[in-house]
């Protein structure tokens, strides 16, 4: 439903193009040409989840998939999903999926 609404279209078009980009709920808000409260209680309205929340299970998604199925390296996860270090991108990572990210790369070795 985001994807297909007005506003909220081109917010998410830039979480999902950029996901290694420092992006800011501010960013996200003038993507959608609106004030940081309207679009964060619009966003949480349609998607189910707030802009940061959001973003932050994108990356982990996109993380996921580069660990499991291209077996890339924490510290190269991290850097594509925007994180300047691997143990605050380890954190976020076992916060989304509930366990870190060495368990995707063995998951997809077995």
């Amino acid at each position: 439903a985001a994807l297909a609404h007005d506003k909220l279209s081109r917010a998410m078009a830039l979480i999902h193009a950029q996901p290694d980009t420092k992006i800011t709920l501010e960013m996200l808000a003038d993507h959608a040409l609106m004030s940081r409260s309207a679009f964060s209680t619009l966003f949480k309205s349609v998607v189910g989840q707030s802009p940061m929340d959001y973003l932050k299970f994108w990356r982990m998604t996109l993380a996921y998939r580069w660990l499991a199925d291209e077996g890339i390296s924490t510290y190269d996860a991290a850097l594509r999903c925007g994180y300047e270090s691997e143990s605050s991108f380890s954190k976020a990572f076992n916060s989304v999926l509930g366990f870190g990210p060495g368990k995707a790369r063995s998951e997809a070795r077995d």
